[in-house]
Formats: structure tokens, C-alpha cells, sequence
């Protein structure tokens, strides 16, 4: 008489990722890659809850990396985990900001991001780009944030501090007295905060420019003269016009 056994393959292997910044909120989107000794790797985007899950893992030698979202700083290096019947387990003894814990065969990681921050610093030049202007008011909104305006100083800057990496829009929203917005600052400049270094932008503005009547009439008031000439001078001092008509 013979008697036939039958081995089921274990397949109640998981892993669940959560994925948070240091202030505990939840990441969307970010991607996890599940390397089997051997095997294709599996992809995996976290959720709206910044949950990625890996199930229906055979038992066996695992190797867990994150592609590091844009904006944030973390671990880079992988995570090696062992699925077992019993008690699963992964070591995370060098993987910064990564912690696990086993329930069984399942195994949960706990995978941390900072988020990454940089500066804006605008200098307002006149037209030569040899005078620092004081007075512009600049303006920075998008990437989440609430519009900030800033004025430059008489070093002519005007510096955004603390600005998450991300797309922003950049706005001149008053002319130093004197001069007038660019076209291109009226309808905003895209600024792209991708550096822990300080991002340096120059602008130039033109001079205000305006005019002058001058109606010459004798005493009466009203007889206009013809043939007066009248010189325009920069000061009350000064010796040389700089126009005569």
C-alpha cells in the first residue's frame, strides 16, 4: 500500500511598508522595489496613506529598495529581509530613519523622509546692472505654500528662506520709485528650489520715463510767445542742462 503526501507551497508571506516625512504625515507615490533571490523585482507606489504592500510571498531572502521621492532625504541603501513561516524578519540596523517590526510572517517597515528645503535670494539692479536697487517688492507663491512677499533692501535682495523643493512662481508686485516692472516679472518668473544651496536670481528695471509741457504766454496770460528756450537740469545747482528746447 502507498501513501501519497502533498506539500503546499507557503504563499501567506507580507510585507507592509508605511511611508511618512518626519512630522509623520503620509507620502503618496512613492515607489518601493520587492528583489527575490531570485526572481523579477516588484514595483509598488505607496498610497494616500502612504501604505505600499507586498503579499502571497514565498518564504526566502528578500531585498527591499526605495526610489527616493523628489524633495526628500533618506536612506538609499536596501533592506534585506527574510520571510519566514514563523517569524519574519529584516535587518535594518544601518538604514537610517528604517524600523521593523514582525508579526509572524508578516512584516511591517517603517520608512521615514525628510523633506529637503532651500532659499531664494533676488538682487534688483538698475538697467547698467551696476546699481543695487532698494524698494522692489517681490512676491513667491505656488508648490503649496501662501504667497510671500518680500521688499529688497538697500543691498537690493530680497530673500525667501525655508522654501520645500518645488515649483514656484516669482512676481515683481512694486517698481523701486523710479523705474518700472519688467513684462516678464508682471506675469512671473517659474523658479525651481531643487538645492539645499541658496538660488541667486538678478533682475533690471528701467527707468520711469515721463514728460514735460511747457506753454509760454505773455503776462496777459493768455498771448502765447513763440521763440522762448528752456534748458532742463537735473538739480537747482546745476551748471550743464541735459535738454534745451
Amino acid at each position: 500500500k502507498s501513501i501519497s503526501l502533498v506539500n503546499k507551497q507557503f504563499k501567506d508571506g507580507r510585507i507592509t511598508i508605511i511611508k511618512k516625512d518626519e512630522k509623520g504625515n503620509p507620502l503618496t507615490g512613492v515607489v518601493f522595489t520587492l528583489t527575490p533571490a531570485s526572481g523579477k523585482p516588484i514595483s509598488v507606489a505607496t498610497d494616500a496613506s502612504g501604505v505600499a504592500v507586498f503579499a502571497n510571498l514565498t518564504a526566502g531572502i528578500y531585498t527591499v529598495t526605495e526610489t527616493l521621492p523628489f524633495g526628500y532625504s533618506g536612506y538609499t541603501g536596501s533592506v534585506i529581509v527574510n520571510i519566514d513561516t514563523e517569524a519574519s524578519s529584516a535587518n535594518v540596523e544601518n538604514a537610517f530613519g528604517v524600523t521593523a517590526e514582525s508579526d509572524g510572517s508578516n512584516l511591517v517597515l517603517s520608512w521615514e523622509n525628510v523633506r529637503q528645503y532651500g532659499q531664494l535670494r533676488v538682487i534688483k539692479w538698475d538697467r547698467s546692472m551696476r546699481v543695487r536697487l532698494a524698494g522692489a517688492v517681490f512676491e513667491l507663491s505656488g508648490n503649496g505654500i501662501e504667497p510671500v512677499q518680500v521688499t529688497t533692501g538697500s543691498n537690493g535682495a530680497a530673500e525667501f528662506q525655508n522654501l520645500p523643493f518645488g515649483e514656484y512662481l516669482l512676481k515683481e508686485i512694486t517698481a523701486p520709485a523710479g523705474y518700472v516692472i519688467s513684462d516678464e516679472l508682471r506675469t512671473g518668473v517659474a523658479v525651481t528650489i531643487g538645492s539645499v544651496q541658496t538660488i541667486e536670481l538678478s533682475f533690471a528695471n528701467n527707468t520711469q520715463k515721463g514728460s514735460i509741457d511747457i506753454a509760454k504766454v505773455a503776462e496777459d496770460g493768455e498771448t502765447p510767445l513763440s521763440g522762448a528756450v528752456f534748458g532742463l537740469y537735473r538739480a537747482a545747482d546745476a551748471v550743464d542742462p541735459i535738454a534745451v528746447k
